[in-house]
């Protein structure tokens, strides 16, 4: 039963990765952004 659950459901389980994917690019680039602010302010105080 379970395993033809999953079988029959990989087209929405594609779309649910598919979003996830643009959901984690979306909020990868405030990170990436926050993360090289800190970097920089670290260096700054460093020097």
């Amino acid at each position: 039963m379970l395993s033809e659950m999953r079988n029959r459901s990989g087209g929405p389980n594609r779309r649910m990765r598919a979003l996830a994917i643009l959901l984690a690019l979306l909020l990868a680039g405030p990170l990436t952004a926050l993360i090289v602010q800190a970097a920089a302010r670290a260096l700054n105080l460093a020097l």
